[in-house]
């Protein structure tokens, strides 16, 4: 069972009619480390590349 509770102007609303906001973009440099973190990560488990995740 999953509950949760959205809150905007000082109460609750239905999850179902909230409107989600853009939020900041990750610029080049961000994404290139990112990708490296990752590779790191996957080497240490062993594991290849996550499959369907492409940055762009």
């Amino acid at each position: 069972h999953l509950h949760y509770e959205v809150f905007a102007r000082g109460g609750r609303i239905d999850p179902r009619l909230a409107r989600a906001t853009a939020g900041q973009g990750s610029d080049r440099a961000d994404q290139a480390a990112f990708r490296a973190q990752k590779a790191r990560i996957d080497a240490m488990i062993g594991a290849d590349a996550s499959p369907g995740f492409e940055a762009g």
